[in-house]
């Protein structure tokens, strides 16, 4: 599942907004909280090997990730482990435009059949992930810099 959103703003901006946690409850507001393992407020942007504690809006629901790629103002990605042999990939990449920038979010399911597996559930997924997308580059249109 691919979900995509232009910006007006500068590819830099974008990715500031797209790699720091922080931010992150404020486009895709149904994560309420980011967190390291220790349960510490990440700050600054995503690094190679961070463990992540990310947790829901809904009572009682969170994910453990960890960042497994980043390609400074380009590309992150992190792995969720799932129940049984699965794990959850949400690759992020931000391109810069000739006026503006794009966001792309991609997410697919690794493991024995992981495409037939998660199909269903990133389908239903897909609508909410557009939205947050729509809304982070949104928020990188009213952001005349980058700011922590």
């Amino acid at each position: 599942m691919r979900v995509h959103a232009r910006s007006a703003a500068a590819a830099p901006l974008l990715w500031h907004l797209a790699a720091a946690p922080r931010w992150w409850p404020v486009w895709a507001p149904h994560l309420r909280r980011v967190r390291d393992t220790d349960g510490v407020p990440v700050r600054g942007e995503v690094a190679l090997g961070d463990r992540l504690r990310i947790d829901s809006v809904a009572p009682l629901v969170g994910v453990h990730a960890e960042v497994t790629r980043v390609d400074p103002g380009r590309r992150w990605d992190f792995v969720v482990d799932l129940p049984g042999p699965w794990r959850l990939v949400s690759a992020h990449h931000v391109a810069p435009l000739p006026r503006g920038s794009r966001v792309t979010v991609a997410l697919w399911l690794e493991g024995p059949a992981g495409g037939v597996v998660g199909w269903g559930p990133l389908r239903a997924y897909r609508p909410l992930a557009a939205w947050a997308v729509r809304r982070l580059a949104a928020l990188a249109d009213q952001h005349p810099e980058p700011r922590g």
